[in-house]
């Protein structure tokens, strides 16, 4: 009889177990499929997300591609500005030469009022040397007056092309500043571009070797002057032979070298005094 209420005991103990086994069960269920749901809706709400980050992702490949872009354009600025800066010493170079050669100008034409003035002082021939040796010195004061007159058209040419370099130099530097305020690199880059294609290709510093003039980026060279000046000169029998070959050779001389102008200057101011 002790057995059987025992066993009775355990009976209802494990029928006690089984039901809260089984509610724990049912609460597990439930816990999972409320697990379920919550993933399901995360699930969805991923995908939402990922169809939303699609247009993000191709506006930054954008934005890393107008960077690249910027940063080519960037270096092409700076070197076209370092093309500038070199070009700015060149034209300081070409300023001095310019300044040296308006000195010499100055000089020469000094000294050619000085010969119109002798010239006017000596239109008589004179009477014992007769007119065949006045003659041929009136050419050749004649001859050096054409060369110092196209010595000064030369020289007014390359003032002119100098202060000419110079406006484009300071509007060029004007347009890159405006550029820089308002950002915009591409269009900048462009029109920097094509002003330095234009500066290649009409440069003054080029002109100064059409026109015969060769200048050296050495401050303490003097700019030599090659003016093509065709000089007749006529030999008299009645003109000194030392005096021919003096004159001769100084006039040939003075066309390539102008510092050689002022001694041949006084030499044929001696000669006819």
């Amino acid at each position: 009889m002790d057995q059987l209420d025992t066993l009775i005991q355990r009976c209802h103990d494990l029928e006690a177990k089984v039901r809260l086994t089984e509610e724990e069960r049912d609460s597990l269920v439930n816990e999972n499929e409320d697990l379920f749901n919550r993933i399901s809706a995360l699930g969805s709400k991923i995908e939402g997300h990922e169809t939303k980050m699609n247009p993000h992702e191709q506006e930054v490949n954008l934005i890393i591609d107008e960077i690249s872009r910027l940063d080519s354009s960037f270096r092409s600025i700076q070197s076209v500005i370092t093309g500038m800066s070199d070009k700015i010493k060149e034209m300081s170079t070409i300023r001095e030469s310019v300044q040296f050669a308006l000195e010499e100008t100055k000089e020469v034409k000094d000294d050619v009022s000085l010969l119109k003035v002798t010239l006017q002082s000596a239109a008589k021939p004179d009477s014992q040397g007769g007119t065949g040796s006045f003659d041929l010195r009136l050419r050749q004061v004649e001859d050096l007056l054409i060369k110092f007159a196209q010595q000064e058209a030369g020289l007014q040419y390359i003032l002119e092309e100098t202060k000419l370099l110079k406006d484009q130099v300071d509007s060029l530097k004007e347009n890159t500043y405006e550029r820089k305020q308002d950002n915009c690199a591409q269009d900048f880059c462009t029109n920097v571009a094509a002003l330095g294609i234009e500066m290649q290709e009409g440069t003054p510093i080029s002109l100064a070797s059409s026109r015969h003039i060769s200048m050296d980026n050495n401050d303490n060279e003097e700019p030599e002057f090659h003016y093509p000046v065709t000089l007749s000169v006529t030999t008299q029998t009645d003109f000194a032979p030392e005096t021919e070959k003096e004159i001769v050779p100084d006039i040939l001389d003075s066309a390539k070298d102008p510092s050689a102008c002022h001694e041949l200057v006084h030499m044929v101011i001696n000669m006819f005094l």
